[in-house]
């Protein structure tokens, strides 16, 4: 047995999560200025020689913060020495005076993540499911970036009510990743069961073609 297959019950279990908080939105009239911080965690689990790491990746520019098309770039990159698959849950936050106010992406907020799709964007590496996550529909191999970003621009919707005004927008970005080995993303993700409808099934009739035996 190869010293990669020995290491196969110890990746299997193996899970990576890191979580970034990044670009809060301070909204005042109609005049936007938006103040941002960042925090990266990047957590590199090592077992012997296993070096398995991936991390978020956030591109914002604070001195054009609201550029058409190209004000928040976010992906994930593969900084390990092994294949992984990769999903992404975005999560916005909007706060007035203490009180959360309604904001998803697809209404009040606008992106241009174009999701796979067979017949319109049989091309497309991202697919949503009801979990909210976004998942990527290939391998992410050591140190690449995925392919494209899930979305390179973020907007408020337009018409939003006054009730908008004055209120503070956190978006929080967790990037999850787990090896490529045999079904380890059904064990880690959802508790080794295979799906049998919806998106779900798509995604995982994707990525069972791409496993690692």
């Amino acid at each position: 047995m190869s010293h990669f297959n020995d290491r196969k019950i110890n990746l299997m279990i193996l899970f990576f999560i890191v979580t970034l908080i990044c670009s809060g939105v301070l909204i005042i009239n109609n005049t936007y200025s938006w103040f941002t911080s960042k925090d990266e965690i990047t957590n590199r689990f090592s077992t012997g020689q296993l070096d398995f790491s991936v991390g978020v990746v956030d591109v914002f520019d604070p001195d054009n913060p609201w550029k058409p098309l190209d004000n928040k770039k976010v992906t994930a990159k593969n900084y390990g020495t092994y294949p992984a698959f990769v999903r992404i849950l975005v999560q916005p936050v909007m706060m007035k005076e203490g009180a959360p106010l309604k904001a998803e992406i697809g209404q009040e907020l606008i992106t241009n993540i174009k999701l796979y799709d067979s017949v319109i964007n049989p091309t497309g590496k991202w697919l949503k499911d009801k979990d909210d996550y976004y998942y990527y529909l290939d391998l992410l191999n050591p140190g690449e970036v995925a392919d494209p970003y899930l979305f390179t621009d973020i907007k408020l919707s337009d018409g939003l009510p006054d009730d908008y005004k004055d209120a503070n927008l956190l978006i929080q970005v967790k990037v999850e990743a787990i090896n490529a080995l045999t079904y380890a993303y059904r064990d880690a993700w959802w508790n080794n069961i295979s799906p049998l409808d919806d998106d779900l099934k798509k995604i995982d009739d994707i990525l069972k073609t791409k496993v690692k035996d």
